[in-house]
């Protein structure tokens, strides 16, 4: 029975303390922010999973100053913590349209029609290169690529790749996304990336390039229009001067076209010769030693194309009917062609051509050496004689070649001879 008064006692003090407002909301004890999740467990979790800085910088209460039903200034304003002067984004009105207070971060443009002009006033980069760089990507809403915050689309969700092997990642290494046209890249760029673009010039390059072929597209390219204005290296940066005295002329490509150099267009220079000589002086050598009307030319009479000459025939009237260009360079070299020299199998009608007289006196004579041909006596250099002892020695007695020294004082002449 005492125990059962005590209870009852006790129960009396608690009614009457609460009537009489001992205890009334007012004068309650604050609640600190580990109060709220006993009550609040979804909204807590929401900003530990999402709440950014809501989560480490504020807590409940900073924005939550009073609660209902008696507190009235349940919710901050967002200005409070983001006034307007610190940034042009905090201006905006309406702030809960992208950002839930509990998860700031994660936020539903699809609500936004356009949201662009809130994303740049946060984002004021993005902007700069739309306005200095325009492409079709700065007319797009941002939610267009952007479908959430820190997202993006992949490049090659909507455009084609430049290769079959390329990669949403590969993109970046030469497109900005808001300025996608101004290109800008670091590092090794595998020509099949530039290809998409440049299908041409790569194809010319890896065929006709000679040299160049083994270059990287970005080691003359180093930079690409529009974002810079410096984006051809020049020739002498691989080609300097002090290597060869070709180097040292200027207006490189009025012979050489960088992606097939070797093929050359002489018809835009002239004379041409002195650019030729500069890279070839063995022909200028050869033209001064042996004068001749070939060393008068210009180049181009001869060479119409690079490492190809015109046929000899089409100047030149051949040395017997069966005679081919090719069978001029077995006497006659181009840039020296009086001094004639030879080999061993030359026809003694190539002779004929030039030398119809002495031709048709060894048709004529009845000695052996009309079974010669002209190299036998003369070879390997036009006009080189034996004397008749290198093949005769001393035939008649001594008092003879004694008295007679010369053999053609008798003999008249070797193509004619007379016993």
């Amino acid at each position: 029975m005492k125990k059962k008064a005590f209870v009852l006692s006790l129960g009396c003090v608690w009614v009457l303390l609460l009537s009489t407002g001992v205890f009334a909301e007012n004068d309650s004890i604050p609640l600190a922010d580990e109060d709220c999740v006993k009550c609040h467990v979804e909204e807590v979790t929401d900003i530990d999973a999402h709440g950014a800085l809501h989560k480490t910088a504020v807590g409940c209460t900073d924005c939550h100053a009073e609660h209902p039903p008696e507190g009235k200034e349940t919710i901050a304003g967002c200005n409070s913590c983001h006034p307007p002067e610190d940034k042009a984004h905090y201006a905006l009105q309406n702030c809960k349209v992208c950002h839930h207070p509990h998860h700031p971060r994660d936020m539903d443009f699809s609500k936004i029609d356009p949201v662009k002009p809130a994303c740049l006033s946060c984002h004021p980069g993005p902007d700069e290169q739309m306005q200095a760089y325009p492409s079709k990507h700065a007319d797009l809403d941002c939610k267009a690529c952007h479908l959430a915050h820190q997202e993006a689309t992949a490049c090659i969700e909507c455009h084609d790749a430049h290769s079959p092997d390329m990669k949403a990642a590969d993109c970046m290494r030469c497109h900005q996304p808001h300025r996608p046209a101004a290109l800008e890249y670091e590092g090794d760029i595998p020509a099949a990336l530039c290809s998409g673009c440049h299908s041409d010039v790569v194809a010319d390059v890896t065929g006709r390039g000679a040299a160049h072929k083994d270059v990287a597209c970005i080691d003359c390219h180093a930079q690409h229009p529009p974002a810079k204005e410096d984006v051809i290296a020049e020739c002498g940066k691989c080609h300097p001067s002090a290597d060869k005295a070709h180097y040292t002329l200027e207006n490189c490509i009025a012979c050489h076209y960088p992606h097939y150099p070797m093929e050359m267009d002489f018809t835009k220079i002239d004379p041409v010769k002195p650019a030729c000589l500069s890279c070839h002086p063995g022909p200028a050598e050869q033209m001064q030693a042996y004068p001749s009307k070939h060393a008068d030319m210009d180049c181009k009479a001869c060479h119409l194309v690079h490492r190809e000459a015109t046929a000899c025939l089409q100047c030149h009237e051949p040395h017997s009917s069966k005679m081919t260009t090719a069978d001029c360079t077995r006497c006659h070299q181009p840039h020296m062609p009086l001094e004639v020299t030879y080999g061993e199998d030359i026809s003694s009608a190539f002779c004929a051509g030039c030398h119809v007289e002495v031709s048709k006196k060894l048709v004529r004579t009845k000695t052996k050496h009309r079974s010669l041909e002209c190299i036998y006596c003369h070879q390997h250099r036009h006009k080189k004689v034996f004397v008749c002892d290198t093949c005769h020695g001393e035939p008649h007695d001594f008092d003879i070649h004694a008295g007679y020294p010369d053999c053609l004082e008798c003999h008249e002449d070797p193509h004619g001879l007379v016993k």
